[in-house]
């Protein structure tokens, strides 16, 4: 026991300090290309909840900043609250702000690591696993940018392992951080709701498919459901008529339609086109991985089921994860709102399922593995300096999947600077100095616009860099 605590031990500093790796290169990134840049519309929207909490913390003490971070409204407030909490020691500017989505991102790998290793995958395996998943284009273009896309990911996936850590709700340190994470979704980005039905799913079929009813258990989950249902409503409650309207509508309703075609889960070309989107996301090499585990795991349940070993497979600890997986792949299937940040947080789960069925494999694993990371090295290298010759996007044309990205180092903005004005993806990969010296004007016009008005927090925009200028009340 206590070897096999070392070993675990060291293959999680192994984690935390390849995370490290990456956090370090992606605020290197940050320091080089978002300086006197310029903010997108969701990042300025974020930026400006960021600064409101910290102007209210400022002036009117913790108990103003809770009053002002609880407060209803649809978008869910946890990321700008602890952003303003940096804000206290980096001062207000997106510099400051960019630490909570790049140490998300970085802390996404290691809990990957965390739940590979919960569900059975072995050493090498589940560092393989943190790599790919560290290294995921999609990952370190959102941990890049103001969003909430990466916390939104850690979240869910935490929420996974304290599951598979609790011994089917045994044990009860892991129940709580369980139904803490659950309980943060909402208060994380409205549109991961989509997701806990997934995860309710995986939850009670892995508590009770051993065929245990027992009271320590059932008391467990109430609890469990008390403590999910109070962290969710201390936002939510009271911001039920917004985020409601929103989900049925642009999320998940009717209106989600201006984002993209109609679809639905009991249509096959619907998941095709979802099955398409997220591997053109992630990128070819990533891809590959994702297409191996489809393929291995329709393999696997085809011998076990066949050699009669079926209720092995609905034992496995990794079952929940791949509920939760399902689940959400049919709830991104159902709507047209099929954006990239609502994929990312399956992307995390997907890996770690492909680290299980690696372990499963008796011959050839070692190979998988080199595999898995030198894809993760191939992903990364573009994303280290973007004026690089290698961060250009590398495009192929494929059977089935048709224009597929190779590699490519190119920033979210980047990207949509360059689709929405059609330009060419490959000679452009900057956005214009002129482009961007107009851009900034604009900034300021609107920041004059709006210190006209009082408040209690007025954004004054100078390039990305934000500062809270407090009234004297």
């Amino acid at each position: 026991m206590q070897r096999k605590s070392f070993t675990d031990f060291r293959g999680l500093l192994l984690s935390v300090g390849l995370a490290l790796v990456l956090l370090l290169v992606s605020v290197r990134w940050s320091i080089t290309y978002r300086e006197n840049a310029f903010v997108d519309i969701d990042e300025a929207s974020y930026m400006r909840m960021a600064i409101a909490d910290y102007a209210a913390l400022r002036s009117d003490g913790l108990l103003g900043w809770l009053i002002q971070v609880f407060r209803p409204g649809l978008q869910s407030p946890i990321v700008p609250a602890v952003t303003s909490l940096v804000f206290l020691v980096g001062g207000p500017g997106l510099h400051s702000a960019l630490l909570i989505p790049l140490t998300a991102g970085a802390a996404v790998g290691v809990v990957a690591y965390l739940l590979s290793r919960a569900i059975g995958g072995r050493r090498s395996v589940a560092l393989c696993v943190s790599a790919l998943v560290g290294t995921c284009p999609l990952l370190l273009i959102f941990s890049r940018d103001y969003h909430f896309s990466a916390p939104a990911t850690l979240v869910p996936l935490g929420a996974l392992w304290g599951l598979s850590r609790s011994d089917r709700f045994r044990r009860l340190p892991y129940v709580l951080a369980f139904s803490i994470a659950l309980g943060l979704l909402p208060l994380t980005r409205t549109m991961t709701l989509g997701f806990v039905p997934g995860l309710l799913a995986g939850t009670l079929f892995y508590i009770f498919a051993d065929g245990n009813f027992a009271a320590r258990k059932l008391r467990h989950l109430a609890i469990a459901g008390a403590v999910s249902l109070v962290v969710a409503m201390s936002w939510l409650l009271l911001s039920m008529r917004y985020v409601v309207p929103y989900l049925t509508n642009f999320g998940y309703g009717a209106r989600a339609r201006d984002y993209g075609p109609a679809s639905s889960p009991f249509g096959l070309s619907s998941w095709a086109f979802t099955g398409r989107l997220i591997l053109s996301q992630v990128y070819l090499p990533h891809a590959a991985v994702l297409i191996f585990l489809v393929a291995g795991a329709g393999a696997f349940l085809f011998v076990k089921l066949r050699s009669g070993r079926g209720r092995a497979i609905l034992m496995h600890p990794g079952i929940p994860s791949a509920l939760a997986l399902f689940c959400g792949l049919a709830v991104l299937t159902a709507t047209s709102n099929k954006g990239s940040a609502f994929v990312l947080p399956l992307i995390p789960v997907a890996l770690v399922l492909w680290g299980a069925l690696v372990t499963g494999i008796p011959n050839g694993r070692r190979v998988i593995v080199t595999w898995g990371f030198m894809t993760s090295l191939l992903a990364f290298l573009p994303h280290i300096d973007e004026g690089m010759t290698i961060s250009r996007p590398w495009r192929v044309d494929l059977p089935i999947l048709g224009d597929t990205i190779v590699t490519s180092g190119r920033s979210y903005f980047a990207s949509h600077y360059a689709a929405q004005l059609n330009l060419d993806p490959i000679d452009t990969n900057t956005v214009a100095p002129g482009d961007r010296d107009r851009w900034r004007s604009l900034y300021l016009e609107i920041g004059e616009f709006l210190s006209t008005y009082p408040g209690q927090a007025q954004p004054s925009l100078t390039g990305t860099f934000f500062s809270a200028q407090t009234n004297s009340h």
